[in-house]
């Protein structure tokens, strides 16, 4: 057993291990739902019925009357095709439970990905919230590692990392010891989440330890703030410059953090990336970031499952990582062994009050997620999902696995690109058991094999982006992904919808302008 690995008292042999999940059937809402289809299919159907007969006593009108009842009757009929395929989503509603405490075994690493690409857009001190919310997660440290993808090169992103790197040293430790329910500094210390005790009933113990976490984290946004107005560092970073630069990769990580023992008190890995970007070379926006993570996360920490991230999508709860677990790694009936990816709900927290525009997407993750995931599970949507990484290789779910490690050297090499140390990669993982819980003994990887998998024309005559990693040749790269990495190969997937705390909250456009941007894909 490994240093650090949690001891358990061995089970009868002749039990089965509990489960680690459960699925319930909402059938109140089975039965409401069906019946409401069985009235509507009854109304289509009298609809139709006149349609027809419409057209049997108009036979011999005029050809204007004639063709008008037919036209009326096909637009029926696609209308009833379209509303038949939406109850799919209605059919059998389910709800699913997570039994965390039941994790007895080693639970297998995490790579965090979280993308960012304009830091005009999307400010430095936001996306930080979400990198250190992401490595507060109730996980062991030694298992979780967070990237973080700059698409624009930007050396204020860089800082704001490092120092954000900085002040995790202090606010991880304050989340462990004091059962912080938000790591989202943000949120925590702006008093905004009514539900987070912050300790219980050790509120007075630790609020003289929080004030100096909160003196650290006003640290951090001065020095972001006083960096952005550094001419320093905003003249050294040009409009040009961020689809014209070299591939930079910087483990960020201090000194006395190599010191640390226990791998439960380790503190996650940060990880910076900035792929290489060329005019000459298409980039395909967040699919190619994310796919150049995945190369990077593959060579340094290679877990065997992957959280994505939008840099807007904060940590709002800790408990997110060992929830999605209970679902990946259970293998208890009837929870299945093809199980691609854990989603949970997007959810904001800058909703207007009367929500004029729809963001709250109640429609989709309140209600048709939850039917879908009773047929076969809800679609990829962009962020806040937990996914295996070898299902992301385009490898088939069992029992006829792809094993990876069978493949011959030059094969992984044309599929995945020529990376000696990424090959290593898929070999070490593969086939094996995906369940070390503390990290593999680290060898900084060479930076040149870091540059190299982040280089604009590494994926040049490889699989990446058709099958390989996230998908290309489309602006939706997650529905895109989803059905044809995952569905049309027979992976299924689940829908974790923790109460009363969201897993993850993002934040909403507040203007028409920005509403329709984004919503105009």
């Amino acid at each position: 057993m490994e240093d650090g690995e949690k001891k358990a008292t061995k089970p009868d042999s002749q039990a089965p291990p509990p489960p680690l999940s459960a699925v319930h059937v909402n059938r109140p809402l089975v039965a409401a739902n069906r019946a409401m289809a069985a009235v509507h299919a009854a109304l289509v159907a009298a609809v139709i019925a006149h349609r027809a007969m419409a057209l049997l006593s108009d036979s011999a009108g005029s050809a204007s009357s004639w063709s008008r009842h037919v036209a009326m009757a096909l637009a029926d009929l696609t209308l009833l095709f379209l509303w038949a395929l939406s109850q799919s989503g209605l059919w059998r509603p389910v709800t699913r439970a997570a039994f965390p405490d039941r994790l007895l075994a080693a639970v297998p690493r995490v790579d965090v990905l979280v993308v960012t690409a304009d830091p005009d857009k999307e400010p430095p001190l936001g996306v930080m919230n979400t990198v250190v919310s992401a490595m507060a997660l109730d996980y062991p440290g030694g298992a979780l590692s967070v990237y973080l993808s700059d698409d624009a090169g930007s050396p204020l992103t860089l800082l704001a990392a490092r120092k954000a790197y900085a002040f995790a040293r202090a606010w991880v430790p304050f989340c462990r010891r004091h059962s912080v329910q938000c790591p989202w500094p943000d949120r925590y210390f702006a008093g905004d989440d009514a539900h987070d005790g912050g300790g219980g009933d050790r509120r007075e113990e630790i609020a003289e330890e929080r004030r100096r976490v909160k003196k650290l984290y006003d640290k951090l946004k001065a020095d972001i703030e006083a960096a952005k107005k550094d001419e320093s560092i905003s003249g050294s970073w040009t409009k040009a410059k961020r689809q014209d630069h070299d591939a930079y990769v910087e483990i960020i990580t201090a000194k006395e953090d190599a010191d640390v023992d226990d791998e439960e008190e380790e503190l996650p890995e940060l990880v910076y990336v900035a792929r290489e970007k060329r005019r000459a070379w298409p980039h395909h926006f967040k699919a190619g970031a994310l796919n150049a993570l995945l190369r990077v996360s593959g060579v340094v920490s290679n877990a065997a499952y992957v959280l994505v991230l939008d840099c807007d999508m904060a940590c709002n709860s800790r408990t997110s990582a060992m929830d999605a677990m209970c679902f990946l790694l259970d293998g208890s009936p009837p929870a299945p062994e093809n199980l691609a990816f854990v989603q949970f709900p997007q959810m904001f927290h800058n909703l207007s009050h009367n929500d004029i525009y729809t963001n709250e997407l109640r429609y989709v993750f309140g209600t048709r997620w939850f039917g879908m995931d009773g047929v076969r599970g809800p679609f990829l949507s962009g962020t806040g999902f937990y996914v295996r990484r070898d299902a992301l290789y385009g490898a088939t779910p069992p029992p006829r696995s792809t094993d990876f490690s069978s493949m011959d050297a030059g094969e992984l090499k044309t599929r995945f690109g020529h990376s000696d140390r990424l090959v290593a990669s898929l070999r070490s993982n593969s086939g094996g058991d995906q369940r070390h819980r503390r990290r593999l003994p680290h060898v900084p990887p060479e930076p040149e094999s870091l540059a190299l998998v982040a280089s604009c024309a590494y994926e040049a005559g490889t699989a990446w982006g058709t099958g390989v990693g996230f998908m290309y040749q489309s602006v939706v790269e997650d529905y895109f992904t989803g059905y044809q990495r995952f569905f049309s190969r027979g992976w299924t997937s689940a829908y974790c919808y923790p109460e009363p705390r969201p897993a993850f909250l993002g934040s909403v456009p507040t203007n028409l302008n920005d509403v329709l941007v984004q919503n105009k894909r």
